[in-house]
């Protein structure tokens, strides 16, 4: 099943063309990554997915809900934690969680309940009586997505939730996020650290220029992409074989560098170490990851 489904969606802002003409879908259960540099459409393609943005043209639907014709039921699916982080800092921060059930029509003593939940959950109950100006920016990050499940929304959708976190704290949400998405909840995550996205994601997809460029699996997308390189140390300069200088390497100093993707490493290795035989001293293959294919890809673009 999908938990979103994205058909023809175009949004213009007077003369600018920001997302032109995309269709995908968001699976139940997946965290799905929308990647791409400042100005691609990510944060576009959420304001229209959460009505804060009307559609130029096209529809999308959440959980069946077309977010026009069904808007209130749509909202209710969904949980928004924003880039920027706003919090009324004058109250405490139980306060805040208990006025944000009020505000989907939760009664007051469900709103209290789940508020304690959350803050237990995130491991706030202890700040509870705290005000946002009194956390740290870890903690303000957890109170964005307990903010952001206050009405039990079956799909999350986190906007740079790690940006200006240090690394202990960035890797810390990440775990909450895996938990989240272990207990059925459905991610929309933008991000523009790479890493993230590979460590988090499922499905991959990059935007560049309002516009589609790639979209699919992570491992599947690593695998077909990747450019991973096999480097191997030779006793002393030798002459290549005709098989080998098919291949897309480079010959320097008695070292072979041989450029290949993920799929056809393991072939071509053997085939150098049978060429090569007793020349070889070692060899290591350095491996490829999502953030070079990602730049690769815009670059392209």
């Amino acid at each position: 099943m999908n938990s979103v489904i994205i058909k023809n969606l175009t949004k213009k802002y007077k003369n600018l063309l920001a997302v032109d003409n995309i269709s995908f879908n968001i699976k139940k259960g997946e965290i799905f990554g929308l990647l791409g540099p400042n100005g691609a459409g990510k944060t576009t393609i959420i304001n229209c997915i959460t009505q804060l943005s009307t559609i130029t043209n096209g529809t999308i639907k959440v959980n069946s809900y077309d977010t026009k014709e069904n808007y209130l039921e749509a909202r209710k699916e969904l949980g928004l934690s924003p880039q920027e982080l706003k919090f009324d800092h004058y109250f405490p921060i139980q306060d805040i969680l208990i006025y944000q059930g009020g505000y989907f029509g939760i009664p007051i003593k469900e709103s209290k309940a789940r508020t304690y939940k959350l803050l237990k959950l995130f491991d706030l109950f202890e700040k509870r009586k705290k005000t946002p100006s009194q956390l740290s920016g870890g903690m303000l990050r957890r109170l964005s997505l307990a903010k952001s499940m206050m009405h039990n929304s079956n799909i999350l959708i986190l906007d740079e939730p790690t940006a200006a976190l240090d690394v202990e704290s960035r890797h810390l949400l990440w775990e909450y996020i895996k938990d989240l998405n272990k207990k059925g909840i459905t991610i929309i995550l933008t991000t523009h650290y790479i890493e993230e996205a590979e460590n988090l994601c499922d499905t991959i997809c990059i935007i560049q220029k309002g516009k589609i460029i790639k979209l699919e699996k992570k491992e599947k997308l690593i695998e077909d992409l990747s450019r991973n390189i096999i480097r191997v140390l030779l006793k002393d300069k030798t002459t290549l074989p005709e098989i080998i200088k098919k291949y897309n390497y480079e010959y320097k100093d008695n070292i072979l560098q041989v450029h290949v993707n993920k799929i056809n490493q393991t072939k071509i290795l053997n085939t150098i170490l049978k060429e090569l035989d007793k020349k070889v001293i070692n060899f290591t293959i350095e491996q490829d990851n999502l953030e070079r294919i990602f730049r690769r890809l815009i670059n392209e673009h």
